[in-house]
């Protein structure tokens, strides 16, 4: 947001606290006792609602950026193929060997690795948005092009339940950003 619209925001925020502050101090004397708690009832009232809204508003911008503010910096700048080289590194990390990339043209496999003997085609996928079955189609259908026992999309994302369901019924392997964080975690 532009610095000056911003301050524009609070100030006409200020203005309109302060106006009502002084109205209800202008009217405060000639209310009797019963209209002076039935007008703090409903300022506390307004007050309990307005943290309510924003207690809300924090919860769901929380959940809408955990994975942009979880996942290290780097990562949310780089470009995909910068994201696939990252990827190499976490996978040796977590007990991948054999690592090796394929070709710009790769067939639904970017990378293929060895884990307790069972080799992997893994798409790799960098996203603002959740993944879908696009990304697991490519992953099982590039299998046999590179002879990988199993299929594995890596994703800074999340899945669509459609991609999870595809994924299940295939036994493809689905990482996403949470567990690439939790990965990160444990290999540190």
């Amino acid at each position: 947001m532009n610095p000056r619209v911003r301050e524009i925001d609070d100030s006409a925020l200020l203005l309109g606290a302060a106006l009502l502050g002084a109205f209800i101090w202008r009217y405060w004397h000639s209310l009797n006792l019963k209209q002076r708690q039935q007008l703090l009832f409903w300022i506390g009232l307004m007050q309990v609602l307005a943290l309510i809204l924003i207690a809300l508003w924090i919860i769901y911008y929380r959940q809408r950026n955990k994975y942009k503010r979880l996942l290290p910096k780097q990562w949310q700048k780089m470009s995909g193929v910068q994201f696939e080289r990252q990827m190499l590194i976490w996978l040796a990390k977590n007990g991948f060997s054999s690592l090796r990339t394929t070709e710009y043209y790769d067939q639904g496999v970017d990378i293929v690795a060895v884990k307790d003997g069972v080799s992997f085609g893994i798409q790799v996928k960098r996203s603002a948005r959740p993944v879908g079955v696009c990304a697991v189609r490519a992953a099982v259908a590039g299998l046999k092009s590179y002879n990988c026992e199993q299929a594995m999309v890596v994703t800074n994302a999340s899945f669509t339940a459609q991609a999870c369901n595809l994924a299940m019924i295939n036994n493809c392997r689905l990482i996403d950003g949470s567990e690439l964080i939790r990965g990160a975690a444990s290999s540190n």
